[in-house]
């Protein structure tokens, strides 16, 4: 039996200053929490993980 799941990831911007950097994205030069889905075939989310951008 195979699986196939997908996994995508997305800087969501937030509005921050620049004292909180642990939520500073270099690669995309703006404050942003990192969004990371794995979803199967049908496109069913199975695991949503939300982090800091560092």
């Amino acid at each position: 039996m195979k699986a196939y799941l997908t996994l995508d990831g997305t800087l969501l911007p937030i509005d921050r200053i620049a004292a909180d950097r642990p939520f500073y994205s270099g690669k995309h030069k703006k404050h942003g929490m990192n969004a990371q889905v794995i979803t199967s075939l049908v496109q069913a989310v199975l695991t949503l993980h939300l982090t800091s951008s560092e």
